[in-house]
C-alpha cells in the first residue's frame, strides 16, 4: 500500500476511535460524560492521551456531554483565551494550563456546579 493509502487509512481509523469515544461519553449522564471529558483533558496533561484522541477537535470535545451544549461549551472556552473563536483547534495543541482549565471546570461540572462564569479562571 502506498504511504498516502496507509496516511488516509490511519486518519480514517483516528476519526473513527474518536467518534467512537464522543457516542460513549455522549450515551452516558451528565455527570459522566463531564467527567469523561476531565478525564481527556488530564490524559492530556500526564501526556497518557491515546493518540486518536489528539486530532479530536476541542470545540466539540466541550459540548459532547448530555445537557452541556454549545452555551456552556462557550462559557468553559471563553476560561482560556486560545479556545475562544478556535473551532478549528485540536486536543493535542492545548497547552497544559488549558487542558487543567478544561478538566477543573468538567470536573465542577460533573459534581454538580453551574458552568464557569466570565472571569472565572
Amino acid at each position: 500500500m502506498s504511504q498516502h493509502m496507509d496516511a488516509l487509512a490511519r486518519a480514517n481509523e483516528f476519526r473513527i476511535a474518536v467518534a467512537e469515544r464522543k457516542r460513549r461519553v455522549a450515551a452516558a449522564e451528565r455527570r459522566r460524560g463531564c467527567a469523561a471529558v476531565a478525564q481527556i483533558a488530564r490524559e492530556h496533561v500526564a501526556e497518557t492521551l491515546p493518540a486518536y484522541m489528539g486530532s479530536a477537535k476541542v470545540a466539540d470535545m466541550l459540548a459532547w456531554p448530555k445537557h452541556v451544549g454549545p452555551v456552556v461549551a462557550r462559557d468553559v472556552a471563553r476560561t482560556a483565551p486560545r479556545l475562544t473563536g478556535s473551532g478549528g483547534l485540536r486536543v493535542r495543541d492545548l497547552t497544559k494550563r488549558e487542558a487543567l482549565v478544561i478538566a477543573v471546570h468538567y470536573e465542577r461540572l460533573a459534581n454538580g456546579a453551574n458552568a464557569p462564569q466570565e472571569g472565572d479562571a
